[in-house]
């Protein structure tokens, strides 16, 4: 009953901690950028996530480890959900642009998500381990170049890529919308244009889409869009 009690404060907290509402104008420019690549499920899902994560957030390392697998499974793997992330440079580390880059650019190849599982599982054990971003030092040097070849890609590509900072415009796109948001702190998620900040445990995310799976389900059935 106490931990039952723990997660339903959480989900409250969750509710009340979501910044403000954006207007309708902001929520949809938003929305309506798509990257495939970095992309799972249905495009017409009923319900719509879009995550903005950085490679050095241990909430966003513990999401995606112990959350995400979770409604992938029930949710994206199902039809139910759209999901997208947006990476973003926001944590000071010297090897936060690396980072960032580093996954569009894997992107390219289509190993965004070896990129991105490999990197928050290797980042999730120094963090329980009691180490800080600052220890991270998986894309420093011939490092970086290791986890590249690890994760699979066409490292020479892949380090031209890097080099040339190809995605710096979009990465700063996504923290401008971030900012369009009222949000600044990491994982920070738009549930079919509500606006949450946090990694709270999975039964809360599984209410917040289960009631916006309730509410498409009665916009449908009044014939409304």
């Amino acid at each position: 009953m106490l931990a039952l009690g723990i997660v339903v404060a959480l989900g409250v907290w969750w509710y009340m901690a979501k910044p403000p509402v954006p207007s309708e104008e902001t929520i949809a420019s938003i929305t309506e950028v798509k990257d495939e690549r970095l992309s799972k499920g249905e495009k017409d899902a009923p319900v719509q996530m879009i995550e903005y994560v950085d490679m050095f957030c241990p909430s966003c390392a513990r999401a995606h480890q112990d959350v995400i697998p979770k409604i992938q499974s029930e949710y994206i793997d199902t039809g139910k959900l759209y999901y997208e992330v947006r990476i973003v440079a926001k944590i000071q580390h010297d090897d936060a642009q690396v980072a960032a880059d580093g996954a569009y650019c894997a992107a390219e190849q289509g190993k965004f998500w070896d990129y991105i599982d490999l990197a928050y599982g290797e980042t999730a054990k120094l963090y329980q381990a009691g180490k800080s971003a600052e220890d991270i030092t998986l894309f420093s040097g011939v490092n970086v170049r290791n986890f590249a070849r690890e994760v699979g890609v066409n490292v020479p590509r892949w380090e031209n890529c890097v080099k040339n900072q190809t995605y710096q415009d979009v990465i700063g796109m996504n923290e401008q919308k971030m900012r369009d948001l009222g949000a600044y702190g990491t994982p920070h998620s738009v549930i079919n244009g509500e606006n949450y900040t946090g990694a709270p445990p999975y039964q809360t995310f599984k209410t917040v889409i289960e009631a916006a799976l309730d509410k498409t389900e009665k916009q449908k059935s009044k014939g409304k869009p």
